[in-house]
């Protein structure tokens, strides 16, 4: 498959996408190989590109790995998350402490 811009826009590729294709690939097929691949990952909605520009055996092909990849994903980050919530703990504390004291005080000028 060659992707390119008529393929884009035959197939409703939003404009910001075909934008994005024009400003990187001009009128040329962009190339289908894995250096393309990353360096377009961030760039590129490749969710759109697997439902719009599959087959439907290759969409669900694409929904298996991206299945298994965030999976993993999201197994990695989770210590992570842990981490992050365990060091806010304490700040969070001390906010709402903050804030409460803060409430009392306008409260007590309020009612003085």
């Amino acid at each position: 498959m060659n992707i390119t811009l008529s393929l884009l826009e035959s197939k409703g590729a939003c404009d910001d996408q075909v934008r994005l294709f024009r400003t990187h690939f001009g009128e040329c097929p962009a190339p289908l190989d894995d250096a393309t691949a990353l360096r377009m990952a961030s760039v590129f909605d490749f969710d759109w590109a697997a439902q719009n520009l599959l087959s439907p055996e290759g969409w669900k092909a694409y929904e298996e790995a991206e299945a298994s990849l965030w999976k993993t994903y999201m197994e990695a980050k989770a210590p992570l998350l842990k981490a992050y919530d365990d060091a806010k703990a304490p700040l969070w504390k001390t906010y709402v402490d903050a804030m409460a004291l803060a409430f009392v005080a306008i409260s007590r000028k309020e009612t003085a």
